[in-house]
């Protein structure tokens, strides 16, 4: 039997709750030439059971399991040493692909040689599956070089590369315990060409227990020095720093970090009337600073008066900004 054309992988760490909708949502893809590598991270809870379940419905399904936690990053490269698809498609245990999104991407990919790396727009979805916000990303090679050097507007969990032109700068560097994705795409931009769709193909679930929420300031931190290392390569032809990040001079407790952000992507999404609720609930919170403060009243500002409150919040922002504190 041939190889697939694409190798979806996706490594599991106790994501029972979420894991059923993340696997039918690539079983029940309309492109339908893949293999679906799944790595069972050590999970202590139903995650097991579900992916047996699964594995006894579809042939596609292969299954790699770590007696304890590795760690997402050491997940995917052992599911790109598996992989035999042309291409790889991300996929995350608790995140949702759309039913189209192997099928445009491949066509994309196949119709655009020079393309080493493809993303999609995408929903922030929160933990019950309701729509936050919808991110419409840069789709074009020559924008997203300027904005992956300032920040990440790729959507991971989205993305589907060329196998043997990631596999050859490496993969994913192991080091990079957080914000490994970031520096792939930055990596992969030296080889060729980064597009997004324009089109929605992808939900992202922010929720308390992602990685993106309860280790934001490692996170912060990772992304640092993956710009760093990327702006040496650009700039000296070789990266000159360590492989460690910088600590952060600044840290905001994670809950009031997480309610912040929920907060942000509801005003992005136009829910304003949820907005102004989670604003007020988390401005009562005695432990958040005078600067939290002001930046909630922003918000609370936009629900109100729309864009003519952005040019506020940017200054806050700037200013939270310089005194280390990420938002």
């Amino acid at each position: 039997m041939g190889s697939p054309l694409v190798s979806v992988i996706m490594p599991v760490y106790n994501a029972s709750k979420y894991l059923p909708e993340a696997i039918e949502g690539i079983l029940n893809q309309s492109f339908s030439d893949f293999e679906f590598i799944i790595i069972d991270d050590g999970s202590s809870d139903d995650s097991p059971k579900i992916i047996r379940k699964y594995v006894k419905r579809d042939k596609r399904i292969k299954v790699l399991t770590n007696k304890e936690n590795r760690g997402s990053v050491k997940c995917r490269n052992m599911g790109l040493k598996l992989a035999r698809g042309k291409y790889v498609a991300v996929e995350d245990a608790d995140d949702v692909s759309l039913p189209n999104r192997l099928e445009v991407q491949v066509q994309y990919l196949e119709d655009n040689p020079q393309v080493v790396l493809l993303g999609t727009s995408y929903h922030i979805i929160d933990e019950t599956g309701e729509i936050l916000t919808t991110v419409e990303v840069p789709t074009k090679d020559k924008v997203l070089r300027r904005i992956l050097l300032k920040n990440n507007p790729i959507d991971h969990g989205s993305i589907m590369f060329r196998r043997k032109e990631i596999c050859r700068i490496g993969g994913y560097r192991e080091e990079f315990v957080y914000a490994h994705d970031y520096d792939l795409i930055l990596r992969a931009l030296e080889i060729g060409e980064i597009h997004n769709l324009s089109s929605i193909h992808h939900k992202w679930r922010f929720r308390k227990e992602s990685i993106s929420a309860k280790k934001f300031a490692l996170q912060t931190a990772f992304s640092r020095l993956a710009r760093k290392l990327a702006l040496e390569r650009l700039n000296y032809g070789r990266e000159i720093s360590p492989l460690k990040p910088e600590p952060m001079r600044f840290q905001i407790d994670p809950e009031i970090q997480f309610q912040l952000r929920v907060c942000k992507m509801l005003v992005w999404g136009g829910k304003f009337k949820r907005a102004r609720k989670e604003a007020l609930v988390l401005m009562n919170n005695p432990a958040i600073s005078s600067w939290i403060r002001i930046y909630l009243s922003a918000l609370y500002l936009w629900t109100h008066m729309g864009k003519i409150a952005y040019p506020l919040q940017r200054k806050i922002i700037s200013t939270l900004l310089n005194q280390g504190i990420i938002l």
